[in-house]
């Protein structure tokens, strides 16, 4: 059977699952997987995966050029030594780069969200992963190779991941752009590295006044990784959605949609409307306090006047 996904903020996750760091935002469900499909045959990960074999062949091509260049280079024998030998201790310091949740991934299906709330806008990022995927995932978070993700380790995953959704995932707010801080992770299920289905989602929130915003979203994460993504504008009671869909633009609402990876929209706009007073709102509302403070105060002067 399979679970409702798209907000995982229930403390009850099932398979030893939590949502990490930070407090969880409002519940929520939507259907947007079959837990039951595995990843298609054939599936290599993309360019941005960097395995540890071709990394270390790398390395000793690069060896192998910095000797020849050397030898063609006009250096007495000594420095030469020693300059190879500093390439070479440099070479063997080079990190090993870890690629994130967003580059191991080779099959999922995806949800996206703008939700309008009282003070602000919060955007979801979650994604299905089938068993195969789930292991995948599970065993890239286990930094210590101990065949178990601890609650640390997803944590510091996940971190990774919020840091990589900056660039996947731009956002703008009323024309110009808006770097979140991705948070609220979920990771299931934490344990044992096991093939089982499984999900992961961030949460950014975009504080903004009260009246009329347009936050759009655009997609620039691995499209070809998603069989299928869902999109959804709502708002929270007080808040309204004026205009949404899948462009720049949009001048009707369109609540949910979803698109494939050979159809994916340009950008994901909302328009809201927040309660609250907006900026201009604010500064007549100070001014006219001010303004009847001073007429308070000159109404004051004229009757103390005339008693004198």
């Amino acid at each position: 059977m399979t679970q409702p996904v798209g907000e995982h903020a229930s403390s009850g996750a099932p398979n030893g699952s939590q949502r990490l760091g930070g407090l969880s935002g409002p519940r929520g469900a939507l259907f947007v997987g079959r837990h039951d499909e595995k990843p298609r045959d054939g599936n290599e990960p993309s360019q941005g995966w960097l395995r540890p074999q071709g990394l270390e062949r790398c390395q000793a091509l690069k060896t192998v050029r910095v000797r020849s260049a050397l030898r063609e280079a006009k250096f007495p024998s000594d420095n030469k030594r020693l300059v190879l030998a500093a390439v070479l201790a440099s070479l063997c310091v080079t990190p090993i780069a870890r690629a994130h949740l967003g580059h191991v991934v080779l099959r999922a299906e995806r949800y996206l969200k703008l939700d309008a709330e009282p003070g602000g806008v919060r955007v979801v990022v979650s994604l299905t992963l089938g068993g195969e995927e789930t292991a995948r995932v599970m065993a890239a978070a286990d930094a210590d190779s101990d065949g178990t993700v601890t609650s640390a380790e997803a944590d510091a995953y996940m971190a990774e991941w919020g840091a990589g959704l900056v660039e996947d995932v731009p956002l703008e707010v009323d024309g110009a752009a808006f770097v979140p801080e991705w948070g609220e992770a979920y990771f299931d299920p934490i344990g044992p590295i096991q093939s089982v289905p499984g999900a992961v989602e961030m949460v950014a929130h975009i504080p903004l006044d009260g009246g009329e915003h347009t936050v759009t979203m655009r997609d620039r994460m691995r499209v070809e990784a998603f069989d299928r993504t869902d999109v959804a504008f709502t708002a929270q009671p007080t808040c309204e959605v004026l205009a949404s869909g899948p462009n720049e633009t949009p001048t009707e609402i369109v609540e949910r949609f979803a698109y494939g990876r050979e159809s994916v929209p340009d950008a994901l706009t909302a328009q809201f409307l927040l309660p609250g007073m907006t900026d201009t709102q604010r500064v007549l509302a100070y001014a006219g306090g001010g303004l009847a403070v001073v007429l308070a105060g000159l109404a004051w002067w004229a009757v103390a006047r005339r008693r004198r």
